[in-house]
């Protein structure tokens, strides 16, 4: 039997209220050729019953229920399960936005060599980051993607290739291993921008909480280590980048007498603006 283009993975923990809908706009898609993991953290609702109605209807939903270490650990384990040439992962609180998206995607992959297709999503709710109904965010650039990230829910990625370059999530960012990990693949292959909305996003859910304390503090040491960059690289040691006085603290750790130099000519270039 041939392998499906798509690997569809979804987590869940407790997700009676909305999985219902999620998985409705999975199967309702007029592209076929797609696996659905459902990686499920030992649910105590109704989570379980709902998935096995589904499955007795459709055999390419697989359902894997265990405790977890949370939904990256889940995400990494939908990965290693899956036998799709493309991953794609989905909140048990999202949808497509429709029933074409994945025919749209399919044939993008038909016109491009790229490792990483991405589009838009819709916003559902209101985030410090985003309103209701935004659509979120456009096509990417390193100056935008080291500010903020792609949403998972809008971005496709060829298995084998993220398997044998990338990796797993890491998990001790709890609430943005996949920026985290956006900025690895980034940082080793081209993406390709499709401008389609791909999904309705529910910022209600975990994904939707802004803040990661881990990926905050190695974040500008990643960045270093992903991109070969040195710490006066003009994309991160300029005042618009979101971690740029980590970067100065870095500076004046690691190289005082420059950071020194630096900090003279920001004060002077200060003054010169006021007086201008």
């Amino acid at each position: 039997m041939q392998d499906p283009l798509f690997s569809i993975i979804i987590p869940t923990f407790n997700s009676s209220k909305t999985l219902k809908e999620c998985l409705d706009s999975v199967f309702e898609q007029s592209f076929n050729s797609f696996e659905v993991l459902i990686i499920d953290s030992a649910s105590t609702d109704d989570t379980l019953n709902i998935l096995n109605d589904l499955a007795s209807v459709h055999s390419n939903l697989k359902i894997y229920s265990e405790k977890d270490k949370g939904i990256y650990d889940a995400m990494n384990k939908g990965m290693s399960l899956a036998k799709g040439n493309w991953l794609y992962f989905l909140g048990s609180d999202d949808t497509f936005h429709n029933s074409r998206v994945l025919s749209h995607v399919s044939n993008a992959i038909g016109n491009t060599s790229k490792k990483v297709i991405y589009g838009n999503v819709e916003i559902i709710g209101n985030t410090a980051w985003a309103k209701n109904g935004e659509v979120y965010a456009g096509r990417f650039t390193t100056e935008k993607l080291l500010n903020q990230n792609i949403c998972h829910q809008a971005i496709f990625y060829n298995r084998l290739y993220v398997l044998n370059n990338i990796g797993n999530y890491n998990l001790d960012y709890v609430k943005s291993a996949d920026w985290d990990y956006n900025l690895k693949c980034w940082a080793k292959a081209e993406f390709e921008y499709t401008d389609l909305i791909v999904a309705k996003y529910s910022v209600a859910g975990f994904s939707g909480n802004v803040g990661d304390e881990n990926l905050s503090r190695d974040f500008v040491d990643n960045v270093v280590n992903y991109f070969g960059f040195s710490l006066y690289h003009p994309l991160i040691n300029n005042s618009a980048f979101v971690f740029y006085n980590d970067v100065l603290e870095k500076q004046k750790e690691k190289h005082y007498l420059r950071y020194s130099f630096g900090t003279i000519n920001r004060f002077f270039k200060k003054i010169i603006n006021k007086l201008s």
